[in-house]
This record gives C-alpha cells, structure tokens and sequence, in this order.
C-alpha cells in the first residue's frame, strides 16, 4: 500500500491540492475492500472506520484517486458507476449481470493481445483496452427458465 500512498501524495502536491488525512483514510479503505463499489457503499466502509469523514469528502477523494491511477468507474446496467482497483490491476475484463448486477473479473491478457494486433493492422494507436461481456449469470440462468 506504500507505493499506492506515494502515487496519491505525487498527484496531490503535483495539483496543488489540500492534503488531508481523510483523503488517505478514504483511499486506506478503498484499498483494503476488495470488488466494485458505488461511492454510497464505499462510503458505508469508510464511514464504519472513521466516522468523521463525509459523504462529499469521499466523493471529492473518489474523483481524485481515479485521477491519480488508483482506481477506475465501470458503469453499471443500473446506470450507478462503481469504482475498482486500477493500479497493478490492468489486465482484465468484466462479465456483468443483466438481471443482478453481478460484475465478476476475468483475465483478459489474450483479448488485449488480439486487440493490439488488429489495432496495429490498421494502423490505430490504441489509449485503453477492455473487453465486458453483458449476459445472464449462473444463479440469474436459474430463475430466468
């Protein structure tokens, strides 16, 4: 977590913005939950161990630690965005419940290689991979027929 806490200092004092204990606490209990959060949820995690800090100051440090690298938004189907682990966590994709909501992680090394290959047939200088496959998870499948 030291090289995470370093990289969020960089981008702070790099942006003449206030450092503030709470924003390392926020990014603390982001680092240590594992899954995709909407920011009322991370907010319930940060709020249970430290119960000073605010909606809006976990919103506020949400926007600049996704700013800063750390973490990246998926939107969900049910039009709120999530927030997930980013740094060290580039190479995978997302299978998303069109009836649940489920979002669950899958390694996606091969795709991104197939996808720099075709971007490179075609002369395209690709910014960012990803690869969601939207469908029916397994307990959804369940209930569905």
């Amino acid at each position: 977590m030291q090289k995470e806490i370093k990289i969020l200092r960089d981008y702070i004092v790099k942006n003449s913005l206030r450092n503030t204990h709470q924003r390392y606490d926020v990014l603390e209990v982001f680092l240590n939950a594992e899954g995709h959060f909407s920011i009322e949820e991370l907010h319930d995690l940060v709020k249970k161990k430290h119960p000073k800090v605010s909606y809006s100051s976990t919103f506020r440090t949400m926007q600049i630690i996704e700013k800063a690298g750390l973490a990246a938004r998926i939107h969900g189907l049910d039009g709120v965005f999530r927030f997930e682990h980013a740094y060290r966590h580039q190479n995978h994709g997302h299978l998303i419940c069109t009836k649940c909501g489920l979002i669950i992680e899958y390694d996606n090394s091969e795709i991104i290689r197939l996808q720099k290959k075709l971007a490179a047939k075609h002369k395209f200088k690709p910014v960012r991979f990803g690869a969601k496959v939207r469908g029916l998870c397994r307990d959804c499948q369940k209930t569905t027929f």
